[in-house]
């Protein structure tokens, strides 16, 4: 039996060695586990909250290694909420990702705060970068040329990666600027980028805006007070760059993305 603590709860379970696992993030191969333990009726729905909040870290043989949860299954025999249950989870050693500099092609940012998600398409990146006016263009012209580009993740690989631009939230002006630069894996598909993270983005809503215009434009036209030329007008209007940029604005970058 070994000790862990999940939060707050300190719980033994039996452990089994289960292998290793590749990194998707760094290619090194980490620990699994599986471990299995008994909860009391009672105590059941505050260990369901602690595994959606917390990392499991053990306490003995020196203490202080986090855990992952891969898996989870429970099991129960009789009436679920006056009966013990005993759950079984896979764990895989909790792996910290240090990024000292991001690396886009010839670009070299420093972000002051990371997060890098593996999914089925590959990796997703979001560093927050503070820069100056200069760096700012630097960004944009990277963002503009709409390619795949070489990412270093300084700190996890030196191995680069195939990557593409998000779109790029920002606040700020002046002196200093914050951007949120998110990257996406060669693997990404159209319809997983704007399924996925993109659609939380500010601009995306202007969709339902888009859609009342749609319906607007179609109402004026079958009432006879548009003429060709003029609908023709409306289809190829494009937004200004700088409606673009307003499109990606927040008041306060790190507010909006911790809220």
């Amino acid at each position: 039996m070994q000790k862990f603590r999940l939060g707050s709860i300190e719980l033994l379970a039996d452990v089994e060695n289960a292998g290793t696992v590749v990194s998707e993030h760094s290619g090194k191969a980490l620990p699994r586990i599986q471990i299995n333990f008994p909860v009391h009726a009672q105590d059941v729905d505050a260990i369901k909250r602690a595994l959606t909040a917390h990392k499991f870290e053990s306490v003995d043989a020196g203490g202080g290694t986090k855990w992952s949860v891969e898996t989870s299954s429970e099991s129960y025999t009789g009436d679920p909420w006056r009966a013990d249950h005993k759950f079984s989870l896979g764990l895989r050693l909790h792996e910290e990702l240090p990024v000292t500099e991001l690396v886009v092609d010839a670009e070299t940012f420093r972000p002051y705060s990371y997060e890098e998600t593996a999914g089925a398409d590959g990796l997703e990146v979001a560093a927050r970068v503070k820069l100056s006016g200069p760096e700012v263009e630097r960004l944009r012209k990277l963002q503009a040329e709409s390619k795949l580009m070489n990412v270093v993740r300084r700190g996890i690989s030196e191995t680069p990666r195939r990557m593409r631009f998000g779109r790029l939230m920002w606040s700020g002006g002046d002196a200093e600027y914050k951007f949120n630069i998110t990257l996406f894996d060669e693997g990404y598909s159209l319809h997983s980028l704007l399924d996925d993270p993109l659609i939380t983005y500010p601009g995306f809503t202007s969709l339902r805006t888009r859609s009342k215009l749609q319906k607007l434009v179609e109402v004026l036209k079958s009432k006879g007070l548009l003429d060709q030329g003029e609908l023709d007008a409306i289809d190829s209007a494009t937004p200004t760059e700088e409606e673009w940029l307003t499109c990606d604005r927040v008041d306060d970058l790190d507010a909006f993305l911790d809220r």
